[in-house]
């Protein structure tokens, strides 16, 4: 058994801890176990026959409870008497690995219990020197990567990690993965019956911050842009990197993102909160506003639809805004949306582009139902009189 003895004494004092010392009752096993009862509880066991005795105890299932180092110990038995086909891994591929690349070695994924389980069946490549190789900036920056449990587990194992700041990684964690690799935001479920709200329509800031504590003792990866949900009123809020926060309930009554939150820069995606159905997002137009008004047109988009629209260029990326006038304009046709009236397509595009030279803040959609054949992530949507 590779499982260290400090582990070993554990396991077995946790399982005679609660026991009598009348031996009468157990069997030989058992008797012979608490016969060396106070060496156990003194950590004063023969080494040799310390393992003896957690072998017998896990051959007799009667374990109480187990450190995670045996209970992973037995599962790579399990795999092993199964004979289970388990490829040989890198240490730094599965700590580098986002956690959904990992559903094929455990369907709850803990890194930390892979890693040891796949030690116990000499299928681990450990490369774990490599990080203590690095300058302090790069494996910085590597941890940074990192989900919140293993940034912890990598600091605790590495000995060039502990000497940055542990707190420090994981407050900057909670920025620096924003905007998150998928492209899109996490949601994180709060239980009524862990945080009783007692307003269904408000959350207290206590209960925010106690929430936020919460997630943390739970190792919970949340990053800025995160939403969570109260599922006993299903009230969403938003970390806005520090605390989590209120949507905006002023620019729309069913809730949208708050001002400090824009898409396109910095990345963001355009739909980066589409499946928990925000469709309201913040950009600043003032940075492409020249472009936006130079590049207003009329024309056929796809197969059979008009549309008034401008591009922009930002971050080498191309963008569309479509102006959304069909629900007030008066001489269109209602399935393809053609004007009827270059009057009044003439009137429309004027006030697209007064709209658009406005140098206050302007929301937009990702989405809108006339042009729901278009969802790419590049098409903003911008409503008459909004």
């Amino acid at each position: 058994m590779n499982i260290p003895f400090a582990d070993i004494n554990l396991f077995l004092q946790q399982n005679i801890a609660d026991r009598p010392i009348d031996t009468q009752v157990y069997s030989p096993l058992w008797q012979l176990i608490l016969a060396n009862y106070d060496n156990i509880l003194s950590g004063k066991i023969d080494k040799d026959q310390a393992y003896t005795f957690a072998w017998d105890l896990i051959l007799d299932k009667h374990v109480i409870t187990a450190p995670p180092s045996i209970n992973n110990w037995i599962t790579a038995y399990n795999l092993k008497c199964n004979g289970s086909s388990i490829s040989t891994y890198k240490t730094s591929e599965i700590l580098l690995s986002p956690d959904q690349q990992l559903t094929d070695l455990s369907p709850e994924i803990n890194k930390e219990h892979i890693i040891r389980i796949l030690g116990y069946l000499d299928k681990l490549d450990n490369d774990m020197n490599v990080f203590d190789l690095l300058p302090l900036e790069i494996l910085r920056y590597i941890l940074l990567l990192l989900e919140r449990k293993t940034i912890k587990y990598l600091h605790y194992v590495l000995c060039n990690a502990r000497k940055l700041n542990l707190r420090e990684l994981l407050n900057l964690r909670r920025s620096a993965a924003y905007p998150r690799s998928s492209r899109h935001c996490n949601m994180h479920y709060m239980s009524g019956a862990i945080i009783n709200l007692k307003n269904k329509f408000i959350v207290s800031d206590s209960r925010l911050f106690l929430t936020m504590e919460y997630f943390d003792s739970l190792n919970i990866d949340v990053v800025k842009g995160d939403l969570v949900k109260f599922d006993s009123d299903g009230i969403i809020c938003i970390f806005n990197g520090q605390k989590i926060i209120h949507l905006d309930y002023a620019d729309n009554e069913y809730g949208a993102l708050p001002r400090e939150f824009h898409v396109i820069e910095n990345d963001v995606p355009i739909r980066y909160w589409h499946n928990y159905c925000l469709n309201l997002v913040w950009f600043n137009h003032n940075l492409v506003k020249d472009q936006c008004l130079a590049n207003i047109k009329y024309g056929l988009i796809g197969i059979d639809k008009y549309a008034i629209f401008t591009t922009f260029i930002y971050n080498m990326k191309i963008y569309k805004i479509f102006y959304i006038y069909m629900d007030d304009a008066v001489n269109i046709n209602l399935y393809t949306y053609e004007f009827l009236d270059e009057r009044e397509r003439d009137k429309y595009m004027e006030e697209f582009k007064v709209d658009l030279s406005s140098d206050r803040e302007l929301i937009f959609g990702h989405f809108d139902e006339n042009y729901d054949e278009h969802d790419e992530d590049n098409i903003l949507y911008r409503w008459y009189k909004c």
